[in-house]
């Protein structure tokens, strides 16, 4: 899983550069920073967003456990 830099530095110029937003919503995790001096805009890319990953583990938790029960998938829903 990849790590974010504690430091970013503009890839452009190579000066410091401040945290803008941080995006989950598509299921990665993705850092904007832009540049104090050249006001160049650049992200980070770490790897898949925490809820995406609790997300498909509880998917893959009720998918076993109704195959345990051997009950088709409809009986699991209640009205």
């Amino acid at each position: 899983m990849p790590r974010f830099t504690t430091d970013p530095v503009c890839p452009k110029c190579g000066g410091p550069s401040d945290f803008v937003e941080k995006n989950t919503f598509t299921g990665q995790e993705i850092r904007e920073y832009r540049c104090e001096s050249c006001g160049h805009q650049f992200a980070e890319y770490g790897g898949t967003a925490l809820w995406q990953v609790l997300h498909d583990d509880n998917i893959a938790r009720a998918e076993a456990e109704r195959l345990r029960a051997k009950k088709p998938w409809w009986k699991f829903w209640k009205k």
